[in-house]
């Protein structure tokens, strides 16, 4: 879903303008950076949290120029997590191919 459907679904069932939905959903999209940037985290029970992810500076490689080394600077950037019951699904795959390998009767393709 891109951030301009969200915003019509929001307004929709909040019944309100599509302006006031896209203005509260920046509000909160701010919020999370203005407290992230504190270095704090945002948890949002049943939703997911956010926090500040640091990656230092490396070495790498120009890719228009590979015998060329380029020093890639430090970043810092929000990073959300989700709840580990919302995360993964189950596989149904592994759960049904561990039924027919463990089975004492043989299972037949028909």
């Amino acid at each position: 879903m891109l951030k301009s459907q969200l915003v019509e679904e929001f307004a929709a069932r909040c019944a309100i303008t599509a302006s006031k939905s896209e203005k509260y959903l920046n509000i909160f999209i701010n919020l999370i950076y203005e407290v992230t940037g504190k270095n704090e985290e945002v948890l949002i029970s049943g939703f997911g949290k956010f926090k500040i992810s640091y990656h230092l500076s490396r070495l790498g490689v120009n890719l228009r120029n590979p015998s060329q080394k380029i020093t890639i600077p430090e970043l810092n950037t929000v990073k959300s997590s989700m709840p580990a019951k919302g995360r993964n699904p189950p596989n149904r795959f592994n759960d049904w191919r561990k039924m027919v390998l463990t089975s004492p009767t043989p299972f037949r393709v028909i």
